[in-house]
């Protein structure tokens, strides 16, 4: 059964605007590596531009669960209906796809669709779907998806062309 989330206070927190939203939607377990999920936030940590969530449902492994759910640096919204979640991810600016390996990454191309710059971790076949530089972005190291995050933080405007040629590849 999916954890109800207040919508309406979730769109406060996550709103286009001034500050930077990353997400990562997918269940708590170990493939979606929420461990270098939590490091690349731990970098913003003392930053009020760049915030960062976790969407999606526990996992069996109560230490990565813990990781997740009880982290300083994220914020875990838990369990969401699709249609809740296509709505969090329209008002995200990143989705960082964390995850070390992916066999049909549905999330990618929904966030594509909604204009959310695409930031995943090198994984078998990642290129199938992601020119790097073109229409998102493919990170090994999370200093690099740091610097990219900085980036985009800084300026929004310079990214514009790579979510519009994601949005078009995804929508054609």
């Amino acid at each position: 059964v999916p954890t109800r989330v207040n919508l309406p206070n979730l769109k406060k927190k996550i709103t286009k605007g001034t500050s930077t939203k990353v997400i990562m939607v997918g269940t708590i377990y170990d493939l979606k590596n929420p461990l270098f999920f939590k490091d690349v936030a731990k970098h913003f940590e003392c930053s009020d531009n760049v915030n960062f969530s976790w969407i999606g449902p526990e996992g069996s492994n109560a230490s990565l669960n813990q990781i997740i759910t009880q982290s300083n640096v994220l914020d875990y919204l838990g369990e969401m209906e699709f249609q809740d979640v296509q709505s969090v991810m329209r008002e995200a600016d990143i989705l960082l796809l964390s995850s070390k390996v992916e066999v049909t990454p549905l999330v990618m191309f929904e966030a594509f669709s909604s204009d959310t710059l695409v930031i995943s971790n090198d994984w078998l076949g990642v290129d199938s779907f992601i020119t790097h530089g073109s229409n998102g972005f493919i990170q090994k190291e999370d200093k690099r998806v740091v610097d990219v995050i900085d980036s985009y933080s800084r300026n929004k405007d310079e990214f514009k062309s790579i979510t519009s040629r994601a949005k078009d590849n995804a929508t054609s």
